[in-house]
């Protein structure tokens, strides 16, 4: 078995958090374990230790930017952009980046191009 699979297997181990919900020392272990175990993925997979945030393990190179914001874009463009149900996620999204890699959304528009504005009077 590869590395990144080795990685993946012990990510499946943490992730049930249900089991560790009446002990607040066990779920905090049990996070800590999960962060490790997404930090050994990103290692196996590659990804330059610069762009591993340590405090919880995710990828945080221009490649997975360009993704995250690819898959945005993919999203608008074959279902709609919902106010209610999107925007929410959309925001908390762009905003994670924005505060952890703002050399990457500094003046970057997620959706310019593929998000057309509503006719007024109606919402989606």
């Amino acid at each position: 078995m590869d590395l990144a699979a080795l990685a993946r297997q012990r990510m499946r181990a943490f992730a049930d958090p249900d089991k560790y919900r009446h002990d607040p020392v066990a779920a905090a272990d049990n996070r800590t374990s999960m962060c490790d175990a997404r930090i050994a993925l990103c290692i196996a997979l590659g990804v330059p230790a610069e762009d591993i945030d340590p405090a919880s393990g995710y990828d945080l190179s221009r490649a997975t930017y360009e993704s995250v914001r690819a898959s945005w874009r993919r999203h608008v463009e074959m279902h709609g952009f919902s106010e209610q149900y999107d925007r929410p996620r959309y925001e908390a999204a762009f905003g994670s980046w924005a505060s952890r890699r703002p050399q990457f959304t500094n003046g970057d528009d997620w959706l310019a191009g593929v998000l057309k504005p509503e006719p007024e009077g109606t919402q989606s």
